[in-house]
């Protein structure tokens, strides 16, 4: 029933959805398949279009910094600064420690997240309309695949565990493997990691009797592959909470009215990041979470339906939940995080389409004492709720269709706007700077960008007293002096110090790099073993600013 009721036929896998049999014996290809292929052949365009154009921004250039300038090794221990598990700067490591340069970093996300779009449009039991959808909502046009963050690692895993999904227990090797690289991707999914690890311990205990000594066995590794997962993504991360700067700001605030609060607003929180981008501009941030959360009662409606999906209902509210609670109320829920968020949804979705048979039980009859009006709604409600498949599609298909003009307005958006001077700051420094240049800096917002990019040049921080690769996001003592003496030390052999200053935005009166003046703090100005290097950039030299 379910496959009649989703177009598939009986009998048939999920990569036949998109073909028909003729009586004749020949294989047809559908027009809704030509017009899929068509649909990703310009996704993949538009994409590839936006990752050449991208220029990459702090988050991204942080984790290509790390992997840069770490061994395996200190990257796992530097995690507990992160506060994210280590699998993103793994898969960076090997194109950083090869010498390519950081533009390399968005056609790596692109690859990857149009791998997981293209195994979406084949495999998933979705009808076209909603595959469609998917493939240019948000996080696929542009958060997760032109943004090369670790995300796009968890669309492609999540696609693959739907994939495996409905055989699991035949294949719990491989599913416990996935669901051990998913638990190391970022903890926004460790809830539904761990509703996946539950559901093995049920299966295992179930099937234990009717299976073989082998596939107990290989149920048994399987378990144990998840389970040395979630060690893995535990253990790097021990301390973080008091270790990581941003974390300890968020959590030394906490409490039961502070969490209380971040709860209740969770739906119009995660609906504004993915449909609004946080907030439009010309609203305030209250107007925005209450058009944020208008929105989001659709979601709300459309899980209601789903929960005929009795299994998966509940996986879809224990992923809630812990969503909630690490980016609602620890963190913080950016669109890319927002917009995956309803990706996962769709992935659950799929998870139930191919393995589950939903639940319906015709109601009790409506209690005599019931007003009119009560009677006429409840009347109403149940005629849609008889009719949940249908009802669920539809309010499923609208609420990720509504991440699709922000979505594509921060793709056009990129394409004509840096997001820093960065890049073309790098290019300005290659050819005016000497080779042996140092930039003195002050971290900012864009500074792992111009890190990244120039990672032939020494950057030295004043406020840390030393040679610059990324931010380590530890506590600072607001109470410690910076020293001088170190920082005259670690200088005075260097013949060519410039200071950079970072503008986040690019406005027109923004100075790249500020004359040194003679009484400043920066060195001993008068070692005669030092030759400050004088250098202005005003418009006449470069005219984009």
């Amino acid at each position: 029933e379910r496959q009649l009721r989703e177009g598939i036929p009986r009998g048939s896998k999920g990569a036949k959805a998109m073909t028909d049999t003729a009586a004749s014996g020949k294989r047809i290809i559908p027009k809704s398949s030509i017009i899929l292929l068509c649909l990703f052949i310009v996704y993949l365009a538009l994409t590839f279009i936006g990752a050449a154009r991208h220029e990459i921004w702090y988050d991204e250039a942080q984790a290509w910094n790390i992997a840069k300038y770490n061994d395996i090794s200190g990257i796992i221990d530097f995690m507990k600064y992160e506060g994210h598990p280590p699998l993103w700067h793994f898969v960076l490591y090997p194109f950083a420690k090869a010498g390519l340069p950081a533009d390399i970093l968005p056609f790596i996300s692109w690859f990857i997240s149009g791998v997981s779009a293209g195994l979406l449009l084949w495999k998933a039991p979705f009808r076209p309309l909603l595959k469609g959808i998917v493939l240019f909502s948000g996080s696929l046009i542009f958060y997760n695949s032109v943004m090369s963050r670790v995300y796009c690692l968890i669309l492609l895993i999540l696609v693959l565990l739907a994939i495996v999904y409905k055989d699991r227990n035949r294949r719990p090797v491989v599913y416990g493997l996935l669901i051990a690289l998913l638990a190391n991707t970022h903890l926004m999914m460790s809830g539904l990691v761990g509703i996946l690890g539950i559901y093995m311990i049920i299966d295992l205990f179930k099937l234990w009797k009717t299976s073989s000594g082998k596939m107990n066995i290989l149920r048994l590794a399987g378990l144990a592959i998840a389970g040395v997962g979630v060690i893995l993504l535990i253990v790097p991360l021990l301390g973080c909470l008091s270790t990581n700067e941003g974390i300890a700001y968020k959590t030394e605030n906490l409490n039961l009215l502070t969490v209380f609060d971040s709860l209740i607003k969770t739906l119009g929180t995660i609906t504004a990041g993915a449909v609004l981008d946080q907030q439009l501009p010309f609203l305030s941030p209250t107007a925005n979470w209450t058009l944020g959360a208008c929105i989001g009662l659709v979601m709300v409606c459309a899980m209601i339906f789903f929960r005929h999906y009795r299994k998966h209902f509940i996986v879809m509210l224990v992923f809630t939940g812990v969503y909630s609670v690490i980016c609602c109320v620890i963190w913080y829920s950016l669109p890319q995080r927002a917009t995956l968020f309803l990706f996962t949804y769709a992935i659950i979705y799929w998870f139930a389409l191919d393995t589950e048979t939903p639940v319906y039980k015709e109601p009790k009859p409506i209690d005599k004492k019931t007003s009119a009006v009560g009677k006429r709604l409840i009347t109403w409600f149940r005629g849609i709720d008889k009719q949940f498949d249908k009802a669920f599609f539809t309010l499923f298909c609208t609420y990720i269709a509504a991440t699709i003009p922000m979505g594509s307005y921060q793709l056009i958006k990129d394409y004509f706007t840096d997001y820093s001077y960065s890049k073309i700051t790098a290019e300005f420094v290659r050819s005016e700077l000497p080779d042996d240049a140092v930039l003195v800096i002050e971290p900012s917002e864009t500074t792992p960008s111009y890190k990244a990019y120039l990672p032939e040049y020494k950057f030295y921080s004043l406020s840390n007293a030393d040679f610059w690769y990324y931010a380590d996001h530890s506590l600072v003592d607001k109470d410690s002096v910076i020293n001088y003496n170190k920082i005259y030390n670690d200088l005075k052999n260097y013949k060519h110090l410039y200071k950079l200053s970072f503008g986040l935005e690019p406005l027109d009166d923004n100075v790249l790099f500020e004359r040194h003046r003679n009484d400043s703090v920066l060195i001993y100005p008068h070692d005669l073993n030092i030759e400050i290097t004088v250098f202005d950039l005003d418009k006449e030299i470069l005219p984009f600013i």
